[in-house]
C-alpha cells in the first residue's frame, strides 16, 4: 500500500517545449495558477499552455486566456492525464503536473506517488514479463537509487529527471500485476551501507560472469561494489558478443588512441587474453583502459579479449553494460531458480543491509517537507 508520498520528477527535460495541451484521461483535475484556485475539469475538456516571454499563457477551451508564472494541475482520486507536446508527441502520466517557464521553454514536473513512479521505472528498465521476485529486487534498487540521488536536480525544482543518468521513467505504467505487487510487497525497503546511508544501487544487463569494481568505471571505489563471480548469467542472451575489424582499422584506431607503435609492430602483439576483467589493454609499453575502448568503439561491454588472425582483429566479448552492481540477467535467472530478493541483493552488493527508509538514520528527515527552489 502506498502512503501517498509524492516524488517530483522532471519529465522531457532535455526537450525545448514551447506549447503543450493538457487533457485529463481519467478523473477530475483542478487548475491552481500562482496559488489561485481556478476551475476543475474532466476528460471532456483540454487546455493549452504556451511560453509567453518569461511567463506562461494558459488558454481555456472557451477562448479565455491568462498569464501566470506557474500552473499546477492537481489530480483527484485515481486520476491520470495526457499531454501533447508541440502538436506531436502524446505522453500519459499519473497524478499531478507542475508547469513553469525555464529560459523560454516549458519546464514540466510530474508530481507522482512513489509507487506509481517505481512501477513506471521498473517497466522501462526491465520489461513486462519477468519473475515477481526479480521485480521485487528491482523495486528495492530503484527505490534506493531515488533515496540516494533525490537531490540531483533540487535546484531545478524536482528530485530526479526521467533520463537514463537518473532513472529512465516512462510515465504511466501498463497494468502489470507482478510489478505492482512487487512494489507493494517491498514497501519502504532500501539497500544501505553499514552506516545506514543508501547505497549507489546500480545495475547493468549482463556481467559476463564477473561484475566490475566501481573504481574501474567511475574512479571512486565503493566497498559494496566489488567484483563478484556470477555463474547465473552465463547462459543468458547477453552473455557473449563479438566484433570484427580489419587489421588496418585496428592499427589506425590504436594510433589515434595513443599507442605509438601501432602502425609498424608485428600484429601478433595485438593478441590479448582477458578472462578476469583486466583494467588495461597493453601493446608493448603503451596501454588503454578497456572502459575507454568500450566507449570509443561503441562496444557492448568493456570485458573482451583481442585476437589477430588473417589480417583481421576479432574482439570476443562477454556481458552487456558497465558491469557494476547487479547483473540483471543473472538476477533474473536467480529469481527463476527460486532465490529470494534478499539472496539476490546479497549476491551482488557486498556487506550491505536492507532497511526501511524510516529505519535508516541517514534518512530520518526523508519524509519532512522538501523545500524546492522555484
Amino acid at each position: 500500500m502506498s502512503d501517498g508520498q509524492n516524488v517530483r520528477i522532471g519529465i522531457l527535460s532535455e526537450k525545448i517545449i514551447k506549447t503543450l495541451v493538457f487533457a485529463p484521461s481519467e478523473g477530475i483535475y483542478q487548475i491552481v495558477a500562482d496559488s489561485i484556485q481556478m476551475e476543475a475539469f474532466d476528460k471532456t475538456l483540454a487546455v493549452c499552455i504556451q511560453v509567453s516571454n518569461d511567463s506562461l499563457m494558459l488558454k481555456m477551451s472557451d477562448g479565455r486566456a491568462f498569464t501566470f508564472s506557474e500552473i499546477t494541475f492537481m489530480s483527484g482520486k485515481s486520476s491520470y492525464f495526457r499531454i501533447c507536446i508541440d502538436g506531436l508527441n502524446i505522453k500519459t502520466y499519473d497524478d499531478n503536473l507542475i508547469v513553469r517557464n525555464r529560459f523560454g521553454s516549458l519546464l514540466l514536473i510530474n508530481e507522482v506517488e512513489m509507487d506509481d513512479y517505481l512501477c513506471g521505472v521498473i517497466e522501462k528498465e526491465t520489461g513486462k514479463k519477468k519473475n515477481k521476485e526479480f521485480y521485487k529486487t528491482q523495486a528495492i534498487l530503484c527505490r534506493t537509487y531515488w533515496a540516494k540521488a533525490r537531490e540531483n536536480h533540487l535546484v531545478e525544482g524536482y528530485q530526479l529527471c526521467d533520463g537514463v543518468h537518473c532513472q529512465a521513467f516512462m510515465g504511466k505504467p501498463s497494468d502489470i500485476p507482478n510489478i505492482r505487487k512487487a512494489v507493494e510487497e517491498t514497501y519502504d525497503l532500501i539497500i544501505t551501507d553499514t552506516t545506514g546511508a543508501p547505497v549507489t544501487a546500480v545495475f547493468h544487463g549482463n556481467c559476463g560472469g564477473i561484475t566490475e569494481g566501481a573504481e574501474n568505471v567511475w574512479v571512486k571505489s565503493r566497498p559494496y561494489l566489488k567484483p563478484v563471480h556470477d555463474e547465473f548469467c552465463l547462459s543468458m542472451p547477453g552473455a557473449e558478443w563479438t566484433k570484427s575489424l580489419s587489421l588496418k582499422e585496428w592499427r589506425e584506431y590504436l594510433k589515434n588512441a595513443g599507442i605509438n607503435n601501432a602502425i609498424d609492430c608485428d600484429p601478433i602483439v595485438f593478441n590479448f587474453l582477458n578472462n578476469d576483467r583486466k583494467t588495461y589493454y597493453k601493446v608493448g609499453g603503451d596501454s588503454l583502459t578497456f572502459v575507454k575502448m568500450r566507449n570509443e568503439l561503441k562496444l557492448r561491454s568493456a570485458f573482451f579479449l583481442v585476437r589477430y588472425e588473417n589480417n583481421q582483429i576479432t574482439l570476443s566479448g562477454r556481458g552487456y553494460g558497465h558491469g557494476v552492481g547487479m547483473c540483471q540477467e543473472g538476477a533474473m535467472n536467480m529469481a527463476k531458480q527460486g532465490y529470494t530478493y534478499r539472496q539476490i541483493i546479497a549476491k551482488y552488493f557486498t556487506g550491505v543491509e536492507i532497511r526501511t527508509l524510516t529505519e535508516s538514520d541517514s534518512l530520518k528527515n526523508l519524509y519532512n517537507e522538501t523545500q524546492f527552489i522555484h
